[in-house]
């Protein structure tokens, strides 16, 4: 229902160009004849409805036909005519051959009742929505309580509704079916019998309306209570509650019983409180409809709005003003008309400035604007998300997505999985420090577009998103490699336990037999204790030997700072000795990830630890460059080589090729490909290679 019809666009247009024209043509006839109608207040509230509600109409009668649209476009018409037969009707004493003499007379009388009656005892219930649950949410009738109490509601309110429109009738037809008592031509609508059944139940019509219009007011205050108690606050409604209350303080001056002699003034106030009445309704209508995307319609209406308030706000400001001065200075009509004007030119700038703020939250919300206040307002929604990190960002996107009045709001991290962005969506990059951290997916709701404001505003907003996604990562990446950190440094306390358990602790404690044994035999078999004692001294020099191999294994405190160039200077420097000297190259400006840096410097310690125990080298040499194939690390000896045997089932060798493989890399182990002189050694070569995807920052 909220795609326009050309149809019902066009008939849109004529409704709100017939109303157009009649309040044009009452305003000329009014100047014509300088005579101004009994009930004043009355009359501008006619011609006030008849110039604004066509835009209301205008907006919602092209997108849906629900009953709501009836009501306006019958109060439009209706008080465009009654406006206008107010002036055309008393033409006919002096013009008597003018058309439609008898229905201009009588028609003042009735054909603004279904409109205004509506706007009272009916419009109320249908546009501040379906019942709620307690969680200001719509329930789909049943479940328990609550869903009995909405059943009720509904119930309650089509009761309403059906009764309302029953006493409408019913108090339209009782004045158009009146038989004229005046000279002149006749009620076309005449019938006397109808009319005198409908007579009948006197005034009941018109109270019943009245009273179901109180009915209203007070589920519209519930409504109220309930949506701030539970945090769903609507600012329509509050508009709604000043309306209905001035339909009702009109109504009730209209049908109270009141002496002749105040008759008057209290028809004049009774106006004066619809005219005003009109400035809130207007508003809440527009409101309601397209922030309840109510009937499926939702477009964008600032400027309509602004205008609606600001000609109801001052039609009704000009009219009050000019009859409080009448009362003061009842002799001095020209002095009225120029302190009216004068002070209308004084208050029209920052009137249209105050309705246009409102208009913007209620249309824009709370953020849609580019001002730096609304900046401040970005900052304080966006203050939960850069206090709570850990979490995702989804509360973050709502929170911005209401407050911009937006049908769909993303956030998406760069790397995380989404689904493709929705055809319509406008899809801005976040980039903070020269580098794309993500993405904001923003949508209007159905029916509306993304206008200069709301573009403007996401395009500021893109700013400040990517600043807290940027933080969120930055902290996310620094808890996870606090996370590896602590993993490895477990790691290495497992390694070291193991091999002080299985390996230095049997050994010393063999060592002390071997001593206690070459003790009992110092004095019986001097030269038996004596080659005891010199294996004990060759086994202690192989034990702080492994010692030393086992402080070389532990982790350099440059890697914790992510210093891979410095971390493998240092595993070279722990195993250079006189008889092996050890260099480390990284190329210059290469970036990896801490995880790659992890790998790259186990794979090497690894490596090194064979070429010790193993190869018999006199120099080796470390390198990390970069390729297209991703990033490579080259440890090459000079030493005597690697069979077939040991490359394939060697400890050293596997745990370096889970670790490759963990991460999607491959690795190699072989002679050196040339070797620097004939008759050198063939040395070995160890190549990992760790792919793009796993080094990359």
């Amino acid at each position: 229902m909220n795609s326009e019809s050309p149809a019902w666009r066009g008939l849109a247009r004529v409704i709100a160009i017939l109303s157009w024209a009649l309040v044009a043509g009452a305003l000329v006839l009014a100047a014509v004849t300088g005579e101004a109608p009994l009930y004043l207040a009355d009359w501008i509230m006619d011609l006030v409805v008849a110039t604004i509600y066509p835009v209301v109409i205008l907006v919602m009668l092209p997108r849906t036909r629900v009953l709501a649209v009836w009501v306006l476009v019958a109060l439009a018409l209706g008080c465009a005519l009654a406006a206008f037969a107010e002036q055309y009707a008393p033409l006919g004493e002096s013009v008597p051959w003018l058309p439609l003499q008898g229905f201009a007379a009588v028609c003042v009388i009735w054909v603004w009742i279904p409109g205004t009656y509506g706007i009272l005892a009916v419009l109320p219930w249908l546009i501040m929505g379906e019942p709620t649950g307690a969680a200001g949410l719509r329930l789909p009738g049943g479940g328990g309580a609550v869903g009995s109490r909405v059943d009720l509601a509904r119930i309650v309110r089509r009761i309403a509704i059906g009764a309302a429109c029953v006493a409408i009738a019913m108090a339209t037809l009782r004045n158009a079916t009146i038989t004229r008592s005046l000279p002149g031509p006749a009620n076309p609508f005449e019938a006397p019998a109808v009319h005198d059944w409908l007579a009948g139940f006197g005034a009941l019509p018109d109270w019943t309306v009245t009273a179901i219009g109180a009915c209203a007011l007070i589920s519209v205050v519930i409504r109220c209570i309930d949506r701030r108690r539970t945090r769903h606050p609507s600012p329509g409604l509050g508009w709604l509650v000043a309306a209905q209350t001035l339909l009702l303080i009109a109504f009730l001056l209209f049908l109270w019983p009141t002496p002749p002699e105040q008759a008057l003034a209290a028809g004049q106030v009774s106006g004066v409180a619809l005219l005003i009445a009109q400035a809130f309704l207007s508003a809440s209508v527009l409101v309601l409809v397209l922030g309840n995307r109510l009937w499926g319609i939702d477009v964008t209406v600032s400027r309509a709005l602004t205008w609606t308030t600001m000609t109801v706000l001052l039609v009704a400001s000009y009219f009050t003003l000019t009859a409080v001065l009448g009362l003061l200075l009842p002799v001095r009509t020209d002095l009225q008309l120029v302190i009216a004007a004068a002070a209308f030119a004084l208050a029209i700038a920052p009137a249209r400035s105050w309705v246009q703020r409102r208009v913007d939250r209620l249309i824009y919300g709370e953020l849609g604007g580019v001002s730096s206040g609304s900046e401040t307002a970005m900052w304080q929604t966006l203050g939960g998300s850069a206090g709570s990190l850990d979490g995702d960002l989804t509360s973050t996107a709502e929170a911005l997505r209401a407050g911009l009045r937006l049908g769909r709001l993303e956030i998406v991290e760069a790397g995380a999985v989404a689904r493709p962005a929705a055809e319509g969506t406008l899809v801005l990059p976040l980039r903070s420090r020269d580098r794309t951290v993500g993405e904001l997916r923003a949508a209007a709701r159905t029916g509306e577009r993304l206008d200069a404001r709301s573009l403007a505003t996401l395009d500021q907003l893109t700013e400040l998103l990517a600043l807290v996604v940027d933080l969120r990562q930055s902290n996310e990446a620094l808890r996870l490699a606090r996370l590896r950190l602590s993993d490895i440094r477990e790691d290495e306390r497992r390694t070291l336990r193991r091999d002080l358990h299985d390996g230095l602790g049997p050994a010393i404690a063999g060592l002390r037999l071997a001593v206690g044994g070459a003790l009992k035999r110092l004095a019986t078999d001097p030269e038996g204790s004596r080659a005891m004692v010199e294996q004990v001294y060759a086994e202690l020099d192989r034990l702080g030997e492994d010692a030393r191999m086992l402080s070389r294994s532990l982790l350099p405190p440059q890697l914790d700072d992510g210093d891979l160039p410095g971390a493998l200077a240092t595993l070279a420097h722990r195993f250079t000795s006189g008889a092996l000297l050890v260099t480390a190259e990284v190329d210059p400006g290469l970036e990896l990830r801490d995880a790659a840096k992890l790998t790259v410097y186990h794979v090497a310690s690894e490596a090194l630890t064979n070429v010790h125990r193993h190869a018999q080298a006199t120099a080796c040499r470390i390198r990390v460059i970069r390729t297209d194939e991703g990033v490579e690390l080259h440890v090459t000896d000079d030493g005597v080589g690697i069979d077939d045997v040991h490359r394939r089932i060697g400890v050293g060798t596997a745990s370096m090729r889970e670790r490759i493989e963990e991460i999607g890399g491959s690795l190699f182990v072989g002679p050196r490909i040339q070797a620097a002189r004939e008759g050198d050694p063939p040395g070995t070569h160890v190549r990992a290679l760790l792919p793009l995807a796993v080094c990359a920052v």
